[in-house]
């Protein structure tokens, strides 16, 4: 599906099983969409052309064991469009590069990732041909430490890291976590305009259904934070790729567009959701 220019939704291609995607890239300028095949050894990359539908080529990418799967995480291209750059988990990490004509893989390597680089989602920046990504210490009750900061890799060597200061986790994203459940660990993360958006994992008040959803925005260039935003999303997992990053608050976009997002029932949470989005759509 995608959004036509009255930003109505309409259908483009019917996928089929066997083309489902479990991670996609869009290069609009191109008119194509490249995504990675869901539950598939060896993993296998297409590019499928949003006019017609039809698969302009498909390509297998694999590590150096075939018998384990790359786990595709990125996907970028660079400022003129032209290759597609990939990094994938594959025991040891796999970078790749494919021509988005031919599908041919012009570049595939093992590569020793950093330790925070593999743990990490990561980002694109075609603009400076870096892929970036976010660093996370949990602190108060999960450790002594308690930051976030982001690194950047050069995506040539992906070997030239720089780490830029780290910030402090809030104390009451720290407090909305059970002690013995996973911390922050980052979901996604999207650069638009010089900004780069990241949503962390959810946790569900058991009570009111509502998953807390933390997200932070940093400033590409400088590593300084932004924004640190809790997005309250009653009954509904919530995550930064899945829509317009610049909603990033105020779910929907519009104060009417959330509260319709919400769920009827039962009456309590109803309210408690629209409240929310009064004071996140101001």
């Amino acid at each position: 599906m995608c959004r036509d220019k009255t930003e109505a939704f309409v259908a483009v291609c019917n996928l089929t099983d066997s083309m489902e995607p479990k991670f996609a890239f869009i290069d609009a300028s191109g008119g194509q969409l490249f995504a990675v095949r869901a539950n598939q050894l060896p993993t296998s990359l297409y590019s499928m052309d949003l006019n017609t539908c039809a698969i302009r080529w498909d390509v297998t990418i694999e590590g150096d064991d075939p018998s384990i799967e790359a786990i595709v995480v990125a996907l970028g291209m660079p400022t003129g469009g032209g290759m597609l750059n990939g990094l994938a988990y594959a025991a040891p990490g796999l970078s790749f590069t494919i021509d988005t004509s031919t599908g041919n893989i012009t570049s595939e390597k093992s590569e020793s990732f950093n330790e925070a680089f593999r743990e990490s989602s990561v980002a694109y920046d075609a603009a400076r041909h870096v892929w970036l990504g976010l660093n996370v210490s949990g602190g108060g009750k999960f450790g002594d430490v308690s930051g976030i900061n982001m690194f950047s890799m050069d995506a040539h060597s992906l070997e030239k890291v720089k780490a830029f200061q780290t910030f402090a986790i809030p104390a009451s994203w720290i407090d909305k976590f059970p002690a013995d459940y996973p911390f922050l660990t980052c979901n996604s993360v999207i650069l638009e305009d010089g900004k780069l958006h990241a949503s962390f994992i959810q946790v569900q008040n058991q009570q009111t259904g509502a998953y807390f959803n933390p997200v932070v925005t940093i400033d590409a260039n400088t590593g300084k934070l932004l924004a640190a935003v809790e997005v309250q999303f009653p009954g509904e997992q919530w995550s930064i790729d899945a829509i317009n990053p610049s909603w990033v608050g105020c779910p929907g976009g519009t104060l009417r567009a959330c509260m319709e997002l919400c769920p009827s029932s039962p009456p309590a949470v109803y309210r408690a959701c629209v409240q929310t989005c009064a004071e996140r759509c101001k």
